[in-house]
């Protein structure tokens, strides 16, 4: 059955509202469709969108939680080598008097002198090696104290088997706080002179040294 003329151009005629559309001077359809982006664009701003950044926010944080479980197992071995490192360095002792410094640092040299049978040496103990900045002290013993370093020079002839281990000896004591300089010269017959400098710390009160410079 051919379907009539009428029925071809009741099929062929736009929508009414795109009818109408066309019917309006391009300036006015140009008008209708920034109109139309305008409030998608409106609509994408207010509603889409901040659901979207909730949504990749959410995603951010799941993959943050995931990351940080993954990564849980060397986190684990991270502490833990910290936490041997703290026991084999042992804990932080805050540093005595002057008398204190004194005593140790001459106890360690005669003691380890005597144990390697070392009597040609020339000791000399200094009160005063400098004074720790002032807020460097403060975090270690707190305000009205100041952390100073005695110094000690010590000179031995030995072999050099020997004197290499009074060096290791003194640097392993901790009455010694660090060997500062270590010299070793020939002095004939298979031995060697030894020079070294020997730091103690100690702590010291302001008030005994107000006159002097920071």
């Amino acid at each position: 059955m051919t379907p009539s003329a009428a029925d071809t151009s009741a099929s062929a005629a736009p929508h009414p509202i795109v009818a109408r559309f066309l019917a309006l001077p391009r300036v006015a359809r140009w008008l209708v469709v920034f109109v139309a982006f305008f409030l998608a664009f409106e609509a994408w701003d207010r509603g889409i969108m901040p659901i979207a950044d909730a949504w990749n926010r959410r995603a951010d944080r799941i993959a943050d939680h995931v990351q940080t479980t993954a990564s849980a197992p060397s986190l684990q071995a991270e502490v833990l080598r910290n936490r041997q490192a703290i026991g084999f360095l042992g804990a932080v002792a805050v540093p005595g008097s002057d008398r204190e410094a004194r005593s140790m640092m001459n106890a360690a040299v005669i003691e380890l002198l005597a144990r390697h049978q070392i009597s040609n040496d020339r000791y000399q103990f200094n009160s005063t090696g400098g004074r720790i900045a002032r807020d460097v002290s403060t975090r270690i013993v707190g305000s009205g104290a100041r952390i100073v370093r005695a110094t000690g020079d010590l000179r031995f002839d030995a072999t050099p088997e020997v004197a290499i281990r009074i060096i290791r000896d003194l640097e392993s004591t901790d009455r010694i706080d660090v060997i500062t300089q270590a010299v070793m010269q020939k002095s004939g017959s298979g031995r060697v002179a030894v020079t070294l400098s020997l730091e103690k710390w100690y702590t010291e009160e302001e008030s005994t040294r107000s006159g002097s410079g920071a």
